[in-house]
Formats: C-alpha cells, structure tokens, sequence
C-alpha cells in the first residue's frame, strides 16, 4: 500500500472505532436536564448591580430585541445603528450577568481565543482597539466585549430566562414573555414586552453539556464537578486574570475531553494538581502557535483551499487548507468523492505528519505520545496551537487516560470509570466537554435559545427546521415567521472564525430592515417575510454545492459532526452550508444586495 492509501485506511478504522462507540452515547445539557441546574448557576452576576435599573418593564415594546448578548447581537446592533437606525431603540436579553456570550461564561484559567485576535475580536476598527496579544486572552475578549456594548450604548436585561415568542399577525409584533432571576431572597419579575424585530443571537454555542451516564448524582453527591464554563475560583485558588490554583496541591482531578478548551485548561491545572488524570477519546491535532475585514478575507480564502498570494495571519490556520472539508471551497470537485477525499488527505498530509512528528518531540514517553497523535483529517475536529499541552505529560503527576477512542464508561461516588470498569479516584472532575452546539442539538432560533418561536398560523419553528418544509434564505430568516432573523450555523457561509460569520449576517439583516423600512410609508407597520419559493431556490442553491461538505462523513465524531448525529443521519437541509466557502457565499450576498430589490422577500405593512 501506499502512503496514502496506509493514511486513508488508519483515518477510516480510528473513524469506525469511535463511531461505534457513540451510537447510544448521550449528552445531558445544563438548560434542559433539571439534574444538573444547580451546576448552571451563574457564579459571576452581580444581582444588586441588576437591581438598578431595568430597560424593560411589563408591557413595554421596543424595535429591536435580540435574545443573546455575545458577538452576533452586537454586531447585529452595530449594523443597524450604522444603517440609521437609533441604539435606544436596541435592547439585549440574557440568562447571563452581562456582554460576552461564550466569553461572559468561560472563564476558566488559561482561556484564550485560538483564533488570531486581530480577526476574531468584533469592531477593532470601530472603536480603535487593538488586541494585547495575537491570541487574546479570556478576560481581554469579555472586556471589548463589554467596551463595544458600552460604546454602542447598547443596553439589555440580564439575569433574564426568556421562555416563548409568539408572532402576533394584527399588530404585526413579536410577544416575547421572559422572567428575570433576581438572584436569592428576591421573586423573579416576570414580564411580557413587544417587539418589532426579533433577533436570535444565542449565537452557535448553547448550554454547557457532559456525557449522560450512570452514577452522576452519586459522584455530584460525593464529590466536586464543575465545567470550565462555570469555572469556581473559590474552591480552586486564583482568578482568570492570575491562576494559581493554590488550593488544588493537596487534590485529585480529572479532566473530561481533549478539544480546545483543555488544551489550554490542562496545562495551568497541571502546574497546581497534586495528580490529574486527562481523559481521551480522540486526541486533539495540537501544533505549534505560529486590516480587519480584509484580514479576515485573507484567512477565510486559505480555510477554503484558496489560498492568497499573502498570507497575512501566517500561522498553523493558514495551513489548513483541506478544512474545506467541512466549510467548502471555491474548487471545483476533483471526481467521485472518493477520489475527492483522497486529494484532501493528499493535500492535508504534510501537514498532518508534521504535527505528529511534532507530538513525538515534545513527549518523552513514547507510548503516551503515539496515544496522543490525531489520525483524521483537519477538517474533522478543531486544530489547536500550544506551547504547554503536550509537555503537560512530561509531568510526573499527570497521568493520560487514553479509552481508545470508547470514551468514559460512568461515574462513581468515588471518581470515574473507564476502560473496562476500571475506577479512577477523584477530589475534582472538570468537564471540558464543551457545549451542546446547533450541530448537536436542535440547531434552530428555538433551540439556540431555548425557547419557544410561534409564527404565522400558529407554526413551531422547530417543527418547520426539522420537517420538508425546512429552509432558509441566506440562513437569515424562513418563510412564515415575519421580522424575524438569526444566524444560526445552517446555511450560511461559515468558518472556524466565527466572526467573519456574523458579520455576514449582521451585514445582510441590517441591508434587509434598513431598505424595506426606508421603503415603507409607515416604517413602525413594516412586516418582513421571506417567501417560500426564494427558500426553494435558495436550498437548490445549496444542493448544487454539497459536493465538499459531504466529505464530513469521513470524520471522526465531535463538534463539527454533531457529536456523530450528521454522520448517522445525513445532511439534512437544516445541516447544509454554503457549500463554495464563505468567501465566495459573502460575494454572492453582496451581489444579492447591489440589486437593491430585495428580491426573496415581501414587504408589507400591518393594518391601521
């Protein structure tokens, strides 16, 4: 055999292995499992801070609402304030205690974006911030988070759970009804306002998640579990902004999950642990670590194996060119898909080997090493770039726990158990398990927030993403549910820079409110929807361009799969992306918008 063809074959048996393994596995979700509530309280709102003021009271409507207050709403506010429309007009609602989404929870010690800062972090440009380091750091991301909302003069109900969205045809207003927690020894307020817009902004990460299986409440009962969303200094020693985790030099942990947080959770918990045991089903492609829009162009034409005559990043995402595996390319399609999966692989080789030749120079044990080495393609699962990981396992207290691709078995009231029943005793387990995702889970507005979305005629819209009927335009909006709009991974252009995602959205929505109110002779009545035949061809479109994207089937489970639902399912219509990359889906937008017809999309107006 050759090279190759020995990498196609090793790629496909780690693949099966860990597929096998998953077909019954099950992810409890902090929102929905009543279980675990207790491990989703937010140990970082300052209730008395909230009790200050409220921009919302019962019975109130507004223009704008979104639901979610991380990236995607403020760009989403950012767009519209740019198109002229008024910041007091905006408002924001979020179970969390304040700007950031993702960044508002993970807090954990040694988190940090994996993607370039000068591209990841929103608005540089706008507010003339310049990121400290090239990767920035947690609490650096949450605080120009919190800058742009303040220069924004966005403001928003935190604290705030919102439970259901009801089209209401004669006003033509949305009825959102929410509750906010006012933290212990006060009742929650509970109010129903009205809203001319309505964004979904939970953004593509929705609830912390962990595996489901036997003996969690007797391990909860007996000892410490946290995620490193809810991450507790208190027990633990330090803060974000210093981790000395001094109180763990006396303590057991185990760390659950190898992907891109515990990559860079693992090496400061190792620095303090008196042991910890990391636990491995698929280890991570983990390499070395190497103006705005244009420079997230410039990484999103390599992602999509087309790389720039000058690559502007220059570092290990640059040279991920076969992750148009998953996010697509401009190319065309190099024969039958077999053919096609082999010239990935091909093309993503060098790199591959290199990262592995990479694992067994930083590792001194060898074994442990060989256990450490990813074989799958880079598209399957999220790169990951530093320094410390994989010395983590030079150090004599930490210990891999490689279940060969099984994952763990249960939890006892002692620790956790793992390959054949073997118990691994724990002070502390911490859940680097990531989040129940819109691959994963129901990937709609509804699911994103969890909450209820009622349209026209009294439609669910989970029923409508997961039925025949399933579409969208642009994956901004869907025909029988007016005014409202979303970003929600499904077809839209997408990249392992989330941000050039929303941004795209954010462009277009505010392009779409923006010309069918200047339009309108009474824009307070203006009432949006997009038609059924637009979304027919919208998701012909889609199909004529699933070519690179049906390559994800080779992949071994995890995120970008759906935790192996996509591969045991299928690419629905709901799954589909734009399948000839971002890039060419933004110039395909852009020439959608120079038209200037809104051509898709009916604009009316309510009755008197």
């Amino acid at each position: 055999m050759t090279i190759l063809e020995t990498t196609i074959q090793k790629y496909a048996e780690e693949r099966d292995k860990r597929l096998a393994a998953v077909r019954n596995e099950e992810y409890a979700s902090f929102r929905d499992d009543h279980g675990l509530h207790n491990l989703a309280v937010d140990p970082f709102i300052d209730y008395d801070n909230l009790e200050k003021g409220r921009p919302l009271k019962n019975g109130d409507e507004v223009k704008f609402l979104a639901i979610g207050a991380g990236i995607s709403c403020l760009l989403f506010a950012h767009r519209l304030i740019k198109a002229g429309f008024q910041a007091q007009d905006f408002v924001a609602v979020d179970t969390a205690g304040g700007f950031g989404g993702t960044w508002y929870w993970n807090r954990y010690p040694g988190a940090m974006c994996d993607v370039e800062g000068y591209v990841y972090l929103p608005l540089l440009e706008e507010t003339g911030y310049i990121p400290k380091h090239k990767y920035s750091y947690g609490n650096e991301i949450r605080q120009h988070l919190e800058n742009v909302a303040r220069t924004l003069k966005i403001r928003a109900m935190f604290g705030t759970t919102v439970k259901s969205q009801q089209w209401d045809e004669k006003s033509g207003r949305w009825v959102v009804s929410m509750v906010q927690n006012r933290g212990p020894n006060r009742d929650p307020v509970p109010l129903t306002v009205r809203s001319q817009f309505l964004f979904s902004a939970g953004g593509f990460l929705v609830s912390p998640h962990l595996p489901k299986l036997s003996g969690l409440q007797d391990f909860i009962q007996h000892k410490r579990l946290m995620h490193t969303a809810r991450w507790d200094y208190n027990y633990t020693g330090g803060s974000q902004e210093k981790p000395d985790l001094s109180n763990l030099k006396d303590k057991v942990v185990g760390i659950i999950g190898t992907g891109a947080t515990a990559i860079q959770v693992v090496p400061e918990v190792a620095k303090w642990a008196k042991k910890l045991y990391v636990f491995q089903r698929t280890p991570t492609c983990c390499e070395q670590e190497g103006w705005q829009y244009e420079r997230m162009d410039n990484l999103n034409r390599s992602l999509t194996n087309d790389p720039p005559e000058k690559d502007l990043c220059n570092d290990g995402w640059s040279e991920c060119h076969a992750f148009a595996g998953i996010i697509g390319s401009p190319k065309p399609f190099a024969g039958t898909e077999e053919e096609s999966l082999a010239s990935l692989i091909e093309t993503d080789r060098p790199r591959a080997e290199r990262v592995r030749r990479h694992i067994e120079d930083q590792v001194n044990d060898k074994s442990v090493a060989e256990k450490l080495k990813p074989w799958y393609g880079v598209w399957c699962k999220r790169p990951a770039f530093h320094e410390e990981y994989l010395a983590s396992f030079n150090r004599p207290n930490v210990e891999l726990v490689d279940t060969d691709g099984q994952g763990i078995e249960g939890y006892t009231s002692e620790g956790v158990l793992a390959n054949g029943g073997q118990i691994y005793p724990l002070d502390l387990l911490v859940l680097a398990t990531g989040f129940q995702s819109v691959t994963s889970g129901d990937g709609s507005p509804s699911g994103q927030t969890g909450s209820t979305f009622t349209g026209r005629d009294g439609r669910d819209i989970t029923e409508k993403w997961n039925g025949e009927e399933a579409g969208s335009l642009f994956g901004v909006a869907t025909h029988g549910f007016p005014n409202l709009f979303f970003a929600a991974f499904s077809n839209l252009g997408t990249s392992p820079n989330i941000t050039s995602v929303y941004v795209d959205a954010a462009d277009v929505v505010a392009h779409i409110i923006s010309a069918a109110t200047k339009n309108a002779s009474i824009p307070e009545r203006t009432v949006i929807e997009v038609t059924r035949e637009a979304e027919e061809r919208y998701i012909q479109q889609m199909i004529e361009r699933v070519s690179w994207t049906a390559l994800s089937q080779a992949c071994t489970p995890g995120w970008f799969t759906g935790n192996a639902k996509l591969l045991k399912e299928g690419m629905g219509v709901s799954n589909l992306v734009w399948g000839t990359g971002i890039i060419d889906y933004r110039k395909m937008l852009d020439g959608w918008m120079a038209k200037g017809n809104l051509d898709g999309l009916i604009a009316t107006s309510t009755p008197e």
